[in-house]
């Protein structure tokens, strides 16, 4: 059984700011993405600035207006699939302890195929809600009032499902693993009296990164445009991806930190002791195997010995059958 006590906002802080190291160990990652969208986005004229300076394939896209082109649509799909992928190779390789390849990125395996999908669900959870408020507000006000409070329950029962999923944040990192160690059910029932943590942590999380990114963002986008050059805007937006994929990665350590708080202590694995250098529990598994050798031996010989005696008291039958014989030879 867990302790729930331990589930709290500082322990959430704790154990986050410690795997938060994870990030800089897998930089290859964070990079090698990083340049994919750079690429992307000079070759699709993202910013406009490729369209000011006659570059770009978007630009010339249908002519008139490359905001409604098919290029659009492509490279929105383009950046969608390089995001999602990210986020499962990071986690892959920080806490599913598999190396990675440049040809990861183009490597389309069924595991990731299911990682890819977890997360886009989760995505559209969260932004699906937003989206339907904003449309329900501007739409006028309807004059039925039925018609109005089906709206406000469509609104409140949208925002009770994103409640409920960051209270049960942890069940993403549970779902990317892919091992059956936690459903959604158990932690909702390990977090009662203390669910709050993960859903004020979850948007404490969520306004630092929107607030750090908007101010680094604006200063970038404002250098870029005050260097007039193709190769310092190339720069500034792999500065700009770069930062876009540590917030990634930190929310999925975020989601981490929960799931080994969350999880049972007979179920939680050894990399956090290997990760700090600390004593292995590996050590003791030598006299494990010490005792099940002898164990085995043990049976080996039982096992021997009951076919010796087997084999001696066929033998012993047999012997009495031909005395019985040459008994009654004799007789007659």
């Amino acid at each position: 059984m867990i302790d729930t006590s331990k589930y709290s906002i500082l322990s959430i802080l704790v154990r986050t700011a410690r795997l938060s190291r994870q990030i800089l160990r897998q930089w290859r990652v964070v990079l090698i993405y990083a340049i994919g969208l750079t690429i992307s986005n000079l070759l699709f004229g993202y910013w406009g600035y490729l369209c000011q300076n006659g570059g770009g394939i978007l630009c010339y896209s249908l002519g008139r207006s490359p905001y409604l082109s098919v290029g659009v649509l492509l490279w929105l799909l383009i950046m969608l699939y390089l995001f999602l992928a990210f986020m499962a190779d990071f986690y892959q390789a920080a806490f599913g302890k598999k190396s990675f390849k440049i040809n990861n990125i183009f490597c389309f395996s069924k595991a990731k195929a299911k990682a890819m999908a977890v997360l886009l669900g989760y995505g559209v959870a969260f932004v699906v809600p937003i989206l339907v408020t904003v449309k329900i507000l501007a739409m006028p006000a309807n004059p039925d009032w039925r018609v109005e409070m089906l709206n406000f329950l469509l609104i409140f029962s949208l925002f009770m499902l994103q409640l409920f999923m960051m209270r049960t944040i942890a069940a993403l990192s549970v779902f990317l693993e892919q091992k059956k160690h936690l459903s959604m059910r158990q932690i909702y029932e390990k977090t009662i009296g203390s669910g709050y943590a993960s859903i004020i942590l979850f948007l404490c999380l969520l306004a630092f990164s929107l607030l750090t990114y908007m101010i680094i963002a604006v200063k970038m986008d404002s250098i870029g445009r005050w260097f007039d050059s193709v190769v310092w805007f190339a720069a500034v937006n792999l500065a700009d991806n770069v930062l876009k994929l540590v917030y990634m990665a930190l929310l999925l350590v975020f989601c981490r930190a929960q799931h080994e708080l969350l999880q049972p202590a007979e179920d939680v694995d050894l990399e956090a002791a290997n990760e700090d250098n600390a004593a292995p529990v590996i050590a003791e598994k030598p006299a494990e195997t010490k005792i099940k050798k002898s164990v085995a031996k043990k049976r080996t010989t039982q096992k021997s010995a009951t076919k010796t005696v087997a084999t001696k008291a066929k033998m012993a039958s047999k012997e009495k059958k031909l005395t019985k014989k040459t008994v009654r030879k004799k007789a007659k």
